[in-house]
């Protein structure tokens, strides 16, 4: 009955849904942090920027580092034009035309307020400082790898901000939104145990890991997961901790992916501190529903689409919510 009712939240709520989370917010009081200089622009897009050939390649080298002196997806840059004009960006996406134009964009751009400038031309680019404020009392941490923060992935905390007013998100990184959490690209769950040192105390931690465990035995993935659990409780024991199912995939490694969900379900079954564990069974909720990789996941075949995200969102917080297994069977 759980489940059936999380299904019936997913599609009657998101008329319901705030979209003034999902869009990136920055204070009038925002900082300076470094000077990259005038650069000359091509285009001005709604979701990319495209720099002019004169630029060269500007991809960055490590992109998910956090560095106001570099282009990554952390930080949050400012242009500003010769009158005075400007604005704000981060993103999420880079390539460089080395075949025909020479241009280096970026892509997967998020404009503060949806403003951006409308003529090509030279533009000071910075780096600044704004931290988009939460008012929530209560601390969340997203932990995962690509599934957590790339691509409409980027739209996971602002869902659950709008289904969570009382927790903020925290962690290292940073999305396209300004929400902190701890999801890193390529990561498997042996890269996670080797970044829980630098991982801060939180309230709750919602745990998406896996995906990429595909060169590993299946019960490593639970092994580890079950090392994440023990690590994040030591450093709170009265943390909550959430850990999802792997989403149903459409590539060669989705039968993998079916064997590691069951191994996952195993682990949670017999592990000794569930009362402070919930499983979140992801992967049962989208298989619920007529051809789920069309429906949840992008074309990739597999990331989620924000039709996916959304669903994990209501997932999760249904969940925190009621402090229980939700949408999936209780083991």
């Amino acid at each position: 009955m759980r489940f059936y009712a999380c299904l019936v939240l997913f599609f009657v709520s998101l008329s319901c849904f705030s979209a003034q989370q999902c869009t990136l917010q920055v204070s009038s009081t925002a900082k300076s942090l470094y000077a990259f200089g005038y650069v000359n622009f091509d285009e001005f897009e709604e979701s990319s920027i495209w720099f002019s050939p004169s630029v060269g390649n500007i991809v960055p080298s490590n992109p998910q580092e956090i560095s106001p002196t570099s282009f990554n997806y952390n930080t949050l840059y400012r242009l500003t034009d010769q009158f005075g004009g400007a604005w704000y960006f981060r993103f999420s996406g880079e390539w460089f035309d080395s075949g025909n134009t020479q241009r280096t964009a970026f892509y997967s751009v998020q404009w503060s307020g949806g403003q951006r400038p409308t003529a090509p031309g030279r533009y000071l680019i910075e780096s600044v400082d704004s931290i988009r404020t939460q008012l929530g009392a209560l601390s969340l941490t997203t932990i995962g790898d690509s599934m957590t923060w790339f691509g409409d992935a980027q739209s996971l905390r602002c869902y659950l901000s709008a289904y969570l007013p009382n927790y903020k998100f925290t962690g290292r990184y940073t999305d396209s939104f300004g929400f902190g959490h701890e999801g890193h690209g390529g990561d498997a769950t042996s890269d996670i145990i080797a970044r829980l040192p630098g991982m801060a105390v939180s309230d709750a931690y919602f745990l998406l890991i896996g995906a990429n465990d595909n060169l590993s035995p299946v019960d490593a993935t639970s092994r580890n997961i079950g090392v994440i659990t023990d690590n994040l409780l030591a450093k709170n024991k009265n943390a909550k901790i959430y850990i999802g199912t792997l989403p149903p995939r459409g590539d060669e490694y989705a039968d993998s992916s079916v064997s590691r969900n069951a191994a996952i379900r195993g682990w949670y079954s017999t592990y000794k501190n569930n009362n402070s564990v919930t499983l979140i069974d992801i992967n049962e909720a989208m298989n619920s529903v007529p051809s789920p990789v069309l429906r949840f996941i992008s074309p990739d075949r597999i990331h989620p689409n924000l039709i996916g995200h959304d669903l994990i969102a209501q997932m999760v917080s249904s969940a925190v919510k009621s402090q229980g297994v939700t949408c999936g069977a209780a083991y």
